[in-house]
């Protein structure tokens, strides 16, 4: 076997190897798609659970004291609000 033949037997089995892992590729591309698409659904699912629960709150309370004819009322907003 020449070296134009060596070459050309090892030119094949490259393409060879090419066609035969072309599925697979193509399999892992969707597979890498589909990997970042759910990262990015959950990723918008976790923010909105962080938004949820640092919402500015607001807090009503009234007391009253019957003995001494007292009474107090608040509304408070929380810190997040800019106050």
């Amino acid at each position: 076997m020449d070296d134009k033949e060596k070459i050309q037997s090892f030119g094949e089995m490259v393409s060879a190897t090419e066609r035969m892992s072309k599925p697979w590729q193509d399999t892992v591309k969707h597979l890498i798609w589909a990997i970042i698409g759910t990262n990015l659904f959950w990723a918008v699912i976790v923010a909105m659970l962080v938004y949820f629960a640092y919402m500015t709150p607001a807090e009503m309370s009234q007391e009253q004291d019957l003995t001494t004819q007292h009474q107090t009322q608040s509304y408070i907003e929380g810190a997040t609000n800019g106050n």
